[in-house]
């Protein structure tokens, strides 16, 4: 393990000092030649360095009663046990609670306990250990709240490849995992502000041939009217130029509501309406347009017909 320092001057062995740079030491020069050790003054400048990359330190430290120092509370009151100058040498911010605030508990009751053990064991090994769907989400929100680099990229490596234990690895991606992939992506997008992971799934859905099968059942499988904005711009990126996906959709839905009473159309298709380019649908299917626009003015309450009417105008320039 690395040595860590916590005051002004310690006394080591006279054998290389591990982790500690060369432009970092003085050795004190009234030292006895005769002396085994030698005393080693760390510069004021010189402070412990996170790591940038995975180290192994030793699976078997993380099961030592006297080597772990503090408790990771986790969902349903769940602890795990760690030491703190390992996790604080993977995370700035662990090592600002351990350090600069002095705690011996951590909360992590947002997490369960099997994502807060992954990562434990993760910064003990300097490997990420095998994982399920399940528990990418949670992992992935600890690594980015503690500001683990090289683990994000960890995750971001198991995504990509699509490498978890509870699924057959060759196998050809089925609809339930694109629609897994294109969910996390979204989640990563929103919470973590990450693209990354959007834009490995958009890539896997279309390099599957299968976009226009999983667009439309994604769309029929959802309610749009209650799916996040984030999440209907990757539907729009993924479609691209084959905007008639989307204006199918739409104009079904709204087909339905004809003639009820209290119809209006919905804030969200509004948002696919308008964020997705129509022009692409006029060239290629232009009486699809006509009877999206027949359909939204049936449809329309006199607030959403100058609605509709700047949609036209729109398309129209384009």
């Amino acid at each position: 393990p690395l040595p860590l320092p916590c005051a002004s001057s310690f006394i080591f062995p006279a054998s290389p000092l591990m982790g500690t740079r060369q432009k970092d030491i003085q050795v004190n020069p009234e030292a006895s030649s005769s002396q085994s050790t030698a005393t080693v003054v760390l510069q004021k400048e010189s402070k412990v360095k996170q790591i940038t990359g995975p180290m192994n330190f030793g699976i078997e430290l993380l099961y030592s009663k006297t080597h772990n120092n503090i408790e990771l509370h986790t969902q349903q009151g769940a602890v795990v046990q760690a030491n703190s100058a390992i996790l604080a040498l993977n995370s700035p911010v662990i090592h600002h609670m351990t350090t600069t605030l002095e705690l011996t508990i951590i909360d992590m009751e947002e997490f369960s306990e099997q994502s807060v053990q992954c990562f434990v064991e993760a910064a003990y090994t300097g490997s990420l250990p095998s994982i399920t769907k399940g528990i990418l989400r949670d992992l992935n929100k600890i690594v980015h709240a503690f500001k683990v680099d090289w683990l994000q990229n960890s995750c971001f490596a198991i995504f990509r490849d699509f490498s978890f234990t509870d699924t057959k690895p060759g196998n050809q991606l089925s609809y339930a995992d694109l629609c897994f992939l294109f969910d996390e992506a979204a989640f990563v997008l929103s919470k973590l502000k990450q693209e990354n992971f959007m834009d490995e799934a958009l890539n896997k859905i279309k390099g599957t041939g299968t976009k226009q099968e999983f667009v439309t059942r994604y769309l029929i499988d959802n309610d749009l009217e209650k799916v996040p904005c984030h999440q209907l711009d990757m539907v729009i990126k993924l479609v691209g130029d084959d905007v008639e996906l989307i204006v199918q959709h739409v104009r079904e839905k709204l087909l339905v509501r004809l003639g009820l009473e209290g119809a209006v159309i919905s804030p969200n298709f509004k948002y696919l309406l308008q964020n997705c380019d129509l022009s692409h649908c006029l060239k290629r299917n232009p009486q699809l347009i006509e009877q999206l626009f027949d359909i939204l003015q049936e449809v329309a309450t006199n607030e959403d017909l100058k609605w509709v009417l700047r949609l036209h105008r729109k398309l129209a320039s384009l």
